[in-house]
Parts: C-alpha cells; sequence; structure tokens
C-alpha cells in the first residue's frame, strides 16, 4: 500500500510540475502566478493535492489532485481552480466561456465524508473531462476537471497523454477570459490627478509589472540581492513565497507604451527595499548597499 501511495505522489507532482512549466511560457499578460516551491501533500481524501499557483498572489488557487473523490475505486487525476470564501471561484464560472460551464454541480450534502469522502453519485462517463463545480462544507469551493481516462495502471501509475493539455486549455481560457473583465490597468485616473499625469502612469506601469516582479522572485528563490536574507528561513511558513522586487532602472525613466522587464528587477527583503529608496536612485546603490551590509555584519563579528 505504501509502495502504491509513494508511486501515486510521484505521478502528481510530475504531472503537476508538467503543467506548470507549460503554463509558465504563457506570454507575461497572462494573469497566472505559479509558486516556485510546489509541494505535493495528501489530504484526507486518501490522495495528493499539489498547488502550483493562483489568478493573482490569492485565491483561487491553481491545484492538481489525485485521488477517488469522484466516486470511482481507481484514483483520478483532477486539475481546477479553488478558493475560501466560494465567491472567487463563482467569479470565474460567472464568466467563464460555454465550452467550460460546469455541468454537474456537487453541493455539500451530496458528499459523503466517512472515510475518504467522495460523492455519494460517482461521476457518469460523459462528466469526466468536463467542468464540475463543488460546494463542500468546510467553506471550500472547487471548480475544474477529471481525468476522462483511467490510465493508472495499478503497478505503474502513468498520466492520460490528453490530460496535460486538456488541464492547460481549461487553466488559460479561464484565465484570459478574467482578466479581460478585470483588466490589470483598470483604475480610476481621476483618483490621481492631483499628483499630475506622471503619476497616473507610473501607478498603471506598476499594476502590468506585476507579472515580471513575480517572475523575478520566483527566479531568484525569493532570496534577497542585498543581505541574502529569505522569509521563509527567517520566519518559517508564514514567511514562503515573500519577498519584494525593487527597480534597478527607475519607472519614471521608461517610455510611454514601454513595460518593464524581468531583468529591470531585483529581488529584495523590506528592509533593504527601504534603504534602496533613501540612497541615489541608480543601479549601483545594490553593490554599495550590499558592501554596507556585510560591512556592518564583520564588524558585529
Amino acid at each position: 500500500m505504501r509502495r502504491r501511495s509513494d508511486k501515486l505522489k510521484k505521478l502528481n507532482s510530475r504531472v503537476s510540475n508538467e503543467i506548470s512549466e507549460a503554463l509558465d511560457s504563457e506570454p507575461e499578460e497572462s494573469s497566472i502566478w505559479l509558486w516556485i516551491e510546489a509541494d505535493t501533500e495528501s489530504d484526507d481524501t486518501g490522495g495528493w493535492c499539489t498547488e502550483i499557483g493562483g489568478l493573482g498572489k490569492t485565491a483561487p488557487y491553481i491545484q492538481i489532485w489525485l485521488d477517488r473523490f469522484s466516486g470511482t475505486e481507481r484514483e483520478r487525476l483532477y486539475v481546477g481552480f479553488a478558493s475560501r470564501p466560494a465567491k472567487h471561484v463563482r467569479q470565474l464560472i460567472e464568466v467563464a466561456p460555454r465550452r467550460w460551464q460546469p455541468i454537474r454541480v456537487v453541493t455539500a450534502d451530496r458528499i459523503v465524508h466517512g472515510g475518504h469522502p467522495h460523492m455519494k453519485e460517482p461521476l457518469r462517463p460523459e462528466e469526466y473531462g468536463k467542468t464540475i463545480e463543488e460546494h463542500h462544507s468546510s467553506g471550500w469551493h472547487f471548480y475544474g476537471i477529471y481525468d476522462p481516462m483511467d490510465s493508472l495502471d495499478r503497478d505503474d501509475p502513468k498520466a492520460t497523454p490528453g490530460f496535460v493539455n486538456l488541464a492547460i486549455a481549461f487553466l488559460t481560457d479561464i484565465a484570459r477570459t478574467q482578466q479581460s473583465v478585470s483588466p490589470m490597468h483598470d483604475v480610476d485616473e481621476d483618483a490621481f490627478l492631483n499628483e499630475g499625469r506622471q503619476v497616473v502612469r507610473q501607478h498603471l506601469v506598476r499594476e502590468r509589472d506585476k507579472k515580471a516582479a513575480e517572475k523575478r522572485k520566483r527566479k531568484d528563490k525569493y532570496k534577497c540581492a542585498v543581505c541574502k536574507m529569505r522569509f521563509e528561513e527567517r520566519y518559517g511558513k508564514i514567511g514562503r513565497r515573500f519577498a519584494e522586487a525593487h527597480h534597478i532602472r527607475p519607472i519614471s525613466t521608461l517610455k510611454r507604451g514601454e513595460k518593464p522587464q524581468m531583468k529591470d528587477l531585483i529581488t529584495v527583503c523590506s528592509n533593504c527595499h527601504r534603504m534602496l529608496h533613501r540612497m541615489d536612485g541608480k543601479p549601483e546603490d545594490v553593490a554599495r548597499l550590499a558592501a554596507m551590509v556585510e560591512e556592518r555584519r564583520e564588524l558585529s563579528k
């Protein structure tokens, strides 16, 4: 049993990595944010779950599951969005294309909680590969797709070849639709008029810059380029995937219509970020501040 569980965990992790890598190649304008560290964890359904990212830094989260929740005797892969409270997922469904409208809604009273939780009425064959909406008594709300094929051989579990492609199509379609109705640059410019048009432009650039900033932080593994601190190492789980991004090329120098690039950013901790903004605003500030930090470190020994 333990051996089988390990194989299922590896399968979930492998499929999650494939989906994550494919999503990472999406244009920077995509609203999908991916975590650099995605752990595969066991759950009360007797299977495994990997959270790979979300639409923005918070909910709805993107999760890949491998369990028997759909009511079958064999584990099935699942990809979808999850949120608590439910409103985040409900908003996605309200604007989803017809192709991705839920074919079935599973409410809390239609879920069996004894042993491993599962649907009272198993999914019918025609419902696999279609979107399912789930309301759980815990307050979590799910919206996603179960693998249409059962190809999890008991000795050598493998993913259905088309599942990854189906997952990517679903996730990217929903992300694009969500972004089109809630564009990142949707902001009330009048609120900034007293501070001048340049402030308005800087605010819009910052909004469009979020994806590049997150990619920078992921590439740097959330380590400060100045003091080398990682929040997770200092504060534990609460500091996971936390850092800030600093523009080594000031926003004010960007031409109209020009977007900040990942190369224009560095990853920093909150303290070093504030100190950089007290300096001259030049690219060499980073090296100067790093030297100051190291000097203070040596003096304290």
